[in-house]
């Protein structure tokens, strides 16, 4: 009876091994898939078929869920992006990156409160120091019509962040909430640095010369509105502008 039962103990530990080997592998190709993503959307549907074979094998892998989640969302299935964010802060919740991304989901949503909660977390998580985490709250308190609140979290993630290139979103939205409550010379400022960083970028060009327009510098706000123009001639509004 003994050796019977240590002979289904071995067994086991040899079918843990295998199930183990086989989940990294499956992860290991869906990373790589991922990888693909961001040039043909096919990837991340054959990523999350992957990560579907390594969950289960291993359903106790909270990572597996957060990476499936990932390719759900840019699939645009934001239910199933929430439910494998939802159980991947189930099986580890002191994880920031999965209370942020949860709470980017809320948002796209529209459950603002939700997205609120969840971002907060996620930077108390970190110990307030991830300048993307502010960044992502101040989308959810501008979402919210709390412009000043969205301000003050932009602000927070400029300071934080070290490289030039990503501040150019936090300046970006700045800008254009310090305008939309009627400071003008500081959006002006802010959509000028997003310029600066990102000097090929339209949208930036087109609010900056929204805020020149305001300030009836009419002639460098037409420039700036046929900047936009020239770098993505499709856009209508730009036109319009």
């Amino acid at each position: 009876m003994y050796k019977k039962q240590g002979t289904h103990r071995v067994k086991q530990k040899e079918e843990e091994k295998r199930n183990n080997k086989d989940a990294k592998s499956y992860f290991k190709k869906a990373m790589e898939l991922y990888k693909k993503g961001a040039t043909k959307k096919d990837y991340y549907r054959q990523c999350k078929e992957m990560l579907t074979e390594a969950i289960a094998l291993r359903p106790e892998f909270a990572l597996y869920f957060f990476h499936r989640g990932n390719c759900s969302k840019n699939l645009g299935d934001f239910n199933s992006c929430l439910l494998d964010y939802t159980r991947a802060i189930r099986m580890d919740n002191t994880n920031a990156k999965f209370y942020e991304n949860r709470g980017n989901c809320f948002r796209v949503m529209g459950k603002l409160q939700e997205s609120l909660s969840d971002l907060q977390k996620s930077i108390e998580l970190s110990g307030g120091k991830n300048g993307r985490f502010y960044y992502n709250l101040g989308l959810t308190y501008s979402d919210l019509g709390q412009k000043d609140k969205g301000i003050e979290m932009y602000t927070r993630a400029i300071d934080l962040l070290k490289v030039e290139r990503s501040k150019f979103k936090p300046y970006f939205n700045r800008g254009n909430a310090y305008r939309e409550i009627g400071k003008i010379p500081e959006s002006i400022e802010d959509l000028q640095r997003a310029c600066d960083i990102e000097n090929r970028n339209p949208s930036s060009q087109n609010n900056l010369g929204l805020s020149l327009f305001e300030e009836r510098r009419y002639r460098d706000a037409v420039q700036k509105f046929a900047t936009a123009i020239e770098l993505d001639p499709e856009v209508a509004i730009y036109y319009n502008n």
